[in-house]
């Protein structure tokens, strides 16, 4: 069953019931499905035509989620992105849809979004009748490591395999969940948490505003499914009445970095729900899940166990050789099935950039171990700093140096020093007072050979997209080598 349909039965079932929420409106299932094809409408008297190329830059909730359904209706690729990332990657494509004109697109190629599109709604129900192939796909970007965007298209039919695969293997009843991702609606984790809720009859709350007034719809709209990042969880649970705000919250899902047991803790001390870890990547969607008890000791990196039947994971060397026995090393993860239908859209070319799809496996660039079936996040490859010959995971020294100094918000990257070493650097949001004594004593209780060797107060911490902190930005703000 294509995508476009089992959206359809799902709507024809509850059809008065909210599916979306945005800042602009409230959509029933309905709704959405009439702005669908409305929109449907609309491209096809711009021109787009069946198994085009089209790029969205659009960030509105509702387009968004709108155009997975169009690709499946009428087999288009569709790239969530911007200009300037579509321009730098060279692709080619035959329509750009946004709520503005750009200066770097033709003008050929550019269908700007008019209100006057929506005055008069079409009827979603008459989308039955248009045939469709199942064929499409979906292209997110993604910074990987390096802090370049990379655009990854996946199949329809792989996307919506690898939810199939998650939703399988976990107990989240996302059809009871009023849902909310606090990452862009345009990132894959939040589509695969969106659709995880739509093809179920859940709602979804979808935003475009900051990041730091997530609380007050959180509490706004009666939020039960949070799905966080660490870095947001603690903007979160520094935020005033985060307790109250967060009172409707019944499950929490964290994803995107490892999470330290003193961090977790801290959080549900303000947020009394049901807790889930989840490790993935945009080239493949979610791959590991867990359930936690936030009050007991768990050990850190821990990620959980795998939660799809059609994922292969193995334990390679620095360069990339498969490691047949091995328990611990640099991770690469096979897709078999439908779910192994995801590429790059240009050559990465970038020397810098250890992720990346190699033959049959992705390599998300990270080290990890495994323990019977649960799996342990160690660090970054590229996060590894050598001190003095000793090399340290820069991820477990964070997460050490965050439980030794929870009054305040650290991060942990390393620069070039002399004699082929590293130094440690060390920065932390302005506001609270943190000064290099009290860093280096709480380093010498994990590592007493070592010492920061800088200390920077910032205003603010670059983000990502999908909400973690943005280090090669941080690295540029800092001038390091």
């Amino acid at each position: 069953m294509s995508l476009i349909i089992e959206f359809l039965d799902v709507a024809a079932r509850h059809s008065a019931k909210l599916a979306l929420i945005t800042e602009r409106s409230q959509l029933t299932y309905a709704a959405l499905t009439d702005l669908v094809a409305t929109l449907d409408l609309a491209l096809s008297r711009n021109g787009v035509q069946h198994g085009q190329t089209v790029v969205l830059a659009s960030k509105r909730p509702e387009f968004v989620i709108a155009m997975p359904l169009l690709a499946s209706l009428r087999s288009l690729n569709v790239i969530f992105a911007n200009d300037k990332t579509v321009t730098a990657s060279g692709v080619q494509i035959d329509h750009y849809i946004a709520d503005n004109l750009s200066d770097l697109m033709p003008d050929r190629q550019q269908i700007t979004i008019n209100a006057e599109w929506f005055t008069s709604m079409v009827d979603g129900t008459s989308l039955k009748a248009i045939s469709n192939d199942g064929g499409g796909s979906l292209t997110f970007s993604s910074s990987g490591s390096t802090g370049r965007p990379k655009l990854i298209r996946c199949s329809l039919a792989s996307w919506r395999s690898s939810l199939a695969a998650r939703t399988k293997r976990t107990d989240i009843p996302f059809g009871l969940h009023r849902v909310m991702s606090v990452v862009g609606a345009t990132a894959r984790w939040a589509m695969d948490t969106h659709f995880s809720a739509l093809l179920e009859g859940g709602a979804v709350v979808a935003l475009t505003t900051e990041k730091s007034a997530m609380p007050d719809y959180v509490d706004m709209y009666r939020i039960s499914f949070l799905s966080l990042t660490p870095e947001l969880m603690r903007q979160i649970t520094a935020y005033e009445n985060s307790k109250q705000l967060l009172s409707s919250v019944q499950c929490v899902e964290f994803g995107g970095a490892a999470i330290s047991t003193s961090l977790l803790q801290s959080f549900c001390r303000v947020c009394d729900a049901k807790i889930y870890l989840r490790y993935g990547a945009t080239e493949l969607g979610q791959l590991t899940h867990a359930i936690i008890d936030p009050m007991a000791e768990f050990p850190d990196g821990y990620i959980g166990r795998i939660c799809r039947d059609d994922s292969e994971v193995g334990f390679f060397d620095a360069q990339r050789n498969l490691l047949p026995d091995a328990t611990e090393g640099l991770i690469g993860i096979r897709v078999t099935g439908a779910a192994s239908g995801t590429h790059y859209l240009s050559e990465n070319d970038d020397p810098e950039d250890i992720a990346g799809i190699e033959g049959e496996w992705f390599f998300p660039g990270e080290i990890m171990r495994q323990e019977g079936e649960d799996y342990f996040l160690i660090g970054r490859a590229k996060a590894i700093a050598n001190l003095g010959g000793q090399k340290v995971s820069l991820d477990a020294l964070q997460i050490a140096l965050e439980a030794e100094l929870p009054n305040h918000r650290i991060v942990v990257v390393n620069a070039a020093g002399g004699s082929g070493f590293d130094q440690l650097v060390v920065a932390h949001l302005a506001g609270t007072a943190l000064t290099l004594d009290e860093t280096n004593a709480a380093l010498r209780r994990h590592l007493p050979r070592h010492s920061v060797d800088q200390i920077h107060a910032v205003s603010e911490f670059p983000m990502t997209s999908t909400g973690k902190v943005d280090t090669p930005a941080l690295r540029r703000m800092l001038n390091l080598q």
